[in-house]
């Protein structure tokens, strides 16, 4: 497993506009730039952006895949929209702001959609850590809208067969559980599943959905 901390990654690529209350970390440059090196794309992929907040994953993927040009980009909190249309100006993309949960996924519509997800969700379930006097930054570092195994959930049912997913998420054995376990019994047989890195102590996990 390769660990990530070298500081030539720690680049922003755009001046992204973003709330005052909730600056993204470095952690959202060097997991884009990973991904690209590993997944399969062309023209026709289609991307989510999960937990997507101003958009900063999604951008940074297609600076490094510019062939990419289907993004939709899920987050709960509206306040980030105003942000994520200034950075599609900023990149000139013309991505779409998808203001849902990720429990609201599990429809028809979204079922078998995508070729590629990528997800930075909550590091954190509630009760983990000390909260913030701000909501937006609490609603991004913790599980308040809903639930890991429902993020894990939607993430499967929205991939096509076949179809890849990364996701950054802590191990959590600090709190007493252990994340890939918990993905592994989520998915059962429906997916391969692996951590392929470790970024700044945050692992990075690969998702294959299985093609039956």
């Amino acid at each position: 497993m390769e660990i990530l901390e070298r500081p030539g990654d720690h680049q922003f690529t755009y001046e992204y506009s973003q709330p005052a209350e909730y600056r993204f970390c470095q952690d959202s440059v060097i997991f884009p730039k990973l991904v690209s090196q590993i997944a399969e794309v062309s023209s026709e992929t289609r991307v989510l952006d999960l937990c997507a907040g101003c958009g900063v994953i999604g951008f940074e993927l297609n600076f490094y895949l510019p062939e990419l040009v289907f993004v939709d980009a899920v987050e709960v909190q509206e306040c980030f929209r105003p942000h994520f249309e200034e950075n599609c100006r900023i990149t000139k993309r013309a991505y779409n702001f998808l203001r849902m949960n990720y429990a609201d996924m599990l429809t028809p519509e979204f079922e078998n959609r995508y070729d590629l997800i990528v997800a930075n969700p909550p590091y954190f379930y509630e009760g983990e850590g000390k909260p913030s006097p701000f909501e937006v930054k609490n609603r991004a570092r913790f599980f308040v809208d809903s639930d890991f195994a429902v993020l894990i959930r939607a993430i499967v049912h929205s991939l096509k067969p076949g179809a890849e997913a990364f996701i950054l998420a802590k191990a959590g054995n600090i709190h007493g559980r252990n994340s890939m376990s918990e993905i592994l019994k989520i998915t059962a047989a429906r997916a391969v599943v692996n951590v392929v890195a470790n970024i700044r102590g945050t692992n990075v996990i690969h998702l294959v959905k299985g093609r039956k």
